[in-house]
C-alpha cells in the first residue's frame, strides 16, 4: 500500500513539474479559418477520413510565435500521397480542444494538452505537399514511417480478405486501430475480448514468449552450441530485443509500455539468476512510466492494465506458496498422466487468468465506459487459444519474413485465424444479456473499490482483509442514486430531464437530432446505453404524462415534485419571468436582463451557461446542488476561457 501511495504521490508531483514545462496555446472557442504549415507527425487513416497530427512551424492569423505546438485535423475526400515526414501547407478550419460534455466527464482537452495537440478541427483542402524529410531526423517519424508501410504491406497481402479481419491484423502488427468499424469493435467489446486489440501484456508477452521458446528450440539442436553457451540467456537476449522492435513498431502505448517494462525486467532477471516476477517488477514498472509521462495516472488504459496485472501476480505468488501442499494432497495416478496435466495446468491456468483479469479490470470498465460484458469470460476461452496458437505466431513470422517478401501467406494465415475469433465474438456479444449498461458511479465508491483491492493484493498480514470490507462499501455505494435530474450542453443547444418513462426514471431530451455525441454520453452515463433509436423526446412524453407537465414548441413546464417547477424556454429576448410557482427557470438562448430581485427562482441563462460550460443539476429536498464544468475543472492549464 505504502509503494502505491508513493506512486500515486509521485505521478502527481511529476505531473505539476511536467504543466510547468508543457506549452499549448490554445486557439478559439469557436471553428476558424487558418493556413497551417508544417510537418505530418502521425497519419490516421479512418474508414471515411483520414486524421492528421502536424507539427505546426507556421499560422496565419497568429502573431509571432503565438500558435499552437500541433494541431489535429481530418480531411473527408480523396486520401492525398503523404507520409509521416512530409512538410505540408493546409487550410483547416480549427478551435481550441472541446470542453467535457458533462461534469465530472471524461477531458478530452486534458489528453490533448499533454500531447501538446492545442487545436482540433478539420482541412477544408487537401494538404499540400512542399518537401518531403527524407532524413527523419525524428526518431517518432522514422518509427511512424515504419508502422505506415507495415500497415501498408499487410494491407496489400489481404486484399481478399474482408475489410474486418484485414483492420484487425493491422492493429495486431502496429498498433493502428483506425480500419476498424464501429461493429467490429462492438462486437468484441461485448464478447469481453476488447483487449485484443490494445497492445498489451497479452501481445508482448505472447511475443517475447515465441521468441524466447524458439530460440531456445533452435538453439539447443546443436550439441556444441547446447553444451558450451548459456542456451538460456541468449534467448532471453534475443525476447528482449524482439520486445523492444514490437514495443515501437505497435505505437508504445501505456499497456504496451508497461508490459514491456515488467517482460524486460523479467528477462533481464533472468540474465542475471534472479526470480523475475514479483509485485517489485509492478511497481518499478509503474514508477518508470510516472516519471516519463506522469498523466498516465489518470488514463483507463494505464488503470485497468496494471489492475489486471497486479491482481495475477498476487494470486500467482499465493498459489506458489500454496501449490507444495495442493501437491501433497492431489498426488494421485490419473494426475500423474502427462496429458492430463498438461490439459489442467493450461485450461486451468487460462480460466483463472481470464476470470481474474476480468474481475479485476471490472470497477475501470463501468467506471470509465458505463458497460460489463457478463460472457467475457467464455469469450477468453474460445478465442485466446486462438490468439495464442496461431494468431501471434503467424504474425511473428510474417514480419520477419518481409525483408525476403515471403510474407503473404503467413499475414493470409494470421488473417484467417482473426476471422476465427472475430465469429466466436459475434456469436458470443448476440447471447440475450451479453452486455449489462451501468450508470456513473460515485468516485467515492469507486475510489473504496480500488484502495480495497491494493490492500487485498499488497497485505500478507490478517490486515488484508479490510480490503474486503472496503470492495463490499464500495459496492454498497455504487448501488445508490447519483446521477443529475437536468443536464445542460455546454453551449445549451440541447437539456435532457430525468422522468419516468416505461416504468424506469430516464433522461429526456428537448431534441434527439441535436448534439448526438453529447447525448449518447449523457445516456451511457445514466445506465441507458448510446443508442438514440428508441429515445422520446421531452414533448412527446409529457404529451402522453399531462400529469407531469406541459410543453410547446418553445416553452416546457416540468412538475417534477412538490418541491420543483422548472420552466425552459428556448425564446429569445425574454424581458419578464413569473416566478411565482416556478422554482428554476432554464432560458439557454437568452441573456435574462429582467429584474430578479423579487424572484427566489434560480434563473439560468445564456450568460450563466457561457460562463459555467456543461452543467448537471441534483434537485435535492431543500435546495439544487449545481455542478458545472468552470468549478470541476478549476484554472488547470488545458482550461481555456472563452
Amino acid at each position: 500500500m505504502a509503494i502505491a501511495l508513493s506512486l500515486i504521490s509521485l505521478g502527481f508531483s511529476a505531473a505539476t513539474l511536467r504543466t510547468a514545462m508543457v506549452a499549448t496555446t490554445f486557439l478559439s472557442d469557436y471553428l476558424r479559418s487558418y493556413v497551417v504549415q508544417g510537418q505530418i507527425l502521425l497519419i490516421e487513416d479512418r474508414l471515411d477520413s483520414v486524421r492528421y497530427t502536424i507539427s505546426v512551424s507556421r499560422m496565419t492569423n497568429m502573431s509571432g510565435t503565438d500558435f499552437p505546438d500541433k494541431v489535429r485535423l481530418s480531411w473527408r475526400g480523396e486520401k492525398p500521397d503523404l507520409v509521416a515526414g512530409d512538410r505540408v501547407r493546409v487550410q483547416a478550419m480549427l478551435s481550441a480542444p472541446p470542453e467535457p460534455v458533462r461534469p465530472e466527464g471524461y477531458d478530452y482537452a486534458r489528453q490533448l494538452y499533454f500531447e501538446g495537440i492545442g487545436g482540433v478541427g478539420y482541412a477544408a483542402a487537401p494538404p499540400l505537399k512542399l518537401t518531403t524529410d527524407t532524413t527523419h531526423r525524428h526518431f517518432s517519424i522514422l518509427v511512424e514511417s515504419i508502422r505506415d508501410r507495415i500497415a501498408a504491406r499487410i494491407s496489400r497481402s489481404l486484399v481478399s480478405v474482408s475489410p474486418e479481419a484485414r483492420a484487425v491484423c493491422i492493429a495486431l502488427v502496429t498498433g493502428k486501430r483506425d480500419g476498424i468499424d464501429e461493429n467490429t469493435e462492438r462486437i468484441l467489446r461485448d464478447a469481453g475480448l476488447a483487449h485484443l486489440l490494445a497492445i498489451s501484456g497479452l501481445h508482448l508477452g505472447l511475443v517475447a514468449g515465441i521468441l524466447f521458446a524458439a530460440t531456445r528450440w533452435l538453439l539447443v539442436w546443436s550439441e556444441h552450441i547446447a553444451l558450451h553457451y548459456p542456451v538460456k540467456k541468449i534467448a532471453a537476449l534475443v525476447a528482449l530485443v524482439g520486445a523492444f522492435i514490437y514495443l515501437f513498431i505497435s505505437g508504445a502505448a501505456w499497456s504496451t509500455q508497461r508490459a514491456f517494462i515488467m517482460t524486460a525486467v523479467v528477462f533481464i532477471a533472468i540474465l542475471m539468476d534472479r526470480r523475475g516476477i514479483s509485485l517489485r517488477n509492478v511497481a518499478i514498472a509503474a514508477l518508470l512510466i510516472l516519471i516519463m509521462r506522469p498523466e498516465a495516472l489518470l488514463q483507463a488504459g494505464f488503470q485497468m492494465s496494471f489492475a489486471a496485472v497486479t491482481v495475477l501476480i498476487s494470486v500467482y505468488e499465493w498459489h506458489s506458496r500454496a501449490q507444495r501442499t495442493w501437491r501433497q494432497k492431489m498426488q494421485t495416478d490419473y494426475l500423474q498422466t502427462w496429458w492430463v496435466k498438461k490439459g489442467l495446468v493450461y485450461f486451468g491456468g487460462l480460466t483463472a487468468t481470464s476470470v481474474l483479469a476480468g474481475l479485476a479490470t471490472a470497477p475501470f470498465g463501468v467506471f470509465h465506459f458505463n458497460r460489463y460484458a457478463a460472457y467475457g469470460l467464455a469469450g477468453n476461452l474460445l478465442a485466446m487459444p486462438v490468439m495464442a496458437a496461431f494468431i501471434m505466431p503467424f504474425a511473428i513470422i510474417a514480419t520477419l519474413l518481409i525483408p525476403v517478401g515471403l510474407d503473404g501467406l503467413m499475414w493470409r494465415a494470421m488473417a484467417f485465424s482473426v476471422e476465427i475469433v472475430l465469429f466466436v465474438a459475434g456469436s458470443v456479444s448476440s447471447l440475450p444479456g451479453s452486455v449489462t449498461d451501468v450508470a456513473q458511479v460515485s468516485p467515492i465508491a469507486f475510489y473504496s473499490i480500488i484502495a480495497g483491492g491494493l490492500i487485498l493484493c499488497l497485505l500478507r498480514s490478517p490486515m488484508r482483509l479490510a480490503g474486503a470490507f472496503l470492495i463490499m462499501t464500495g459496492t454498497v455505494l455504487a448501488l445508490g442514486p447519483v446521477q443529475p435530474d437536468i443536464l445542460v450542453s455546454r453551449n445549451g443547444n440541447n437539456i435532457a430531464v430525468r422522468l419516468p418513462v416505461n416504468g424506469r426514471d430516464s433522461l429526456v431530451p428537448l431534441s434527439v437530432s441535436r448534439e448526438k455525441f453529447t447525448l449518447e454520453n449523457w445516456l451511457r452515463a445514466n445506465g441507458e446505453g448510446e443508442d438514440l433509436a428508441g429515445t422520446r423526446t421531452l414533448q412527446s412524453v409529457l404529451r402522453e404524462q399531462p400529469l407531469l407537465g406541459e410543453c410547446g414548441r418553445s416553452v416546457c413546464l416540468i412538475n417534477f415534485s412538490r418541491t420543483y417547477r422548472i420552466l425552459i424556454d428556448t425564446r429569445q429576448n425574454i424581458s419578464s419571468l413569473d416566478c411565482s410557482e416556478v422554482t428554476l427557470f432554464i432560458l439557454p438562448n437568452t441573456k435574462y436582463r429582467g429584474r430578479t430581485e423579487i424572484c427566489d427562482a434560480i434563473i439560468i441563462d445564456r450568460a450563466y451557461i457561457e460562463r459555467s460550460g456543461a452543467l448537471s443539476i441534483k434537485l435535492k429536498k431543500r435546495f439544487p446542488k449545481i455542478l458545472t464544468n468552470q468549478t470541476f475543472r478549476g484554472e488547470r492549464p488545458w482550461v481555456h476561457s472563452p
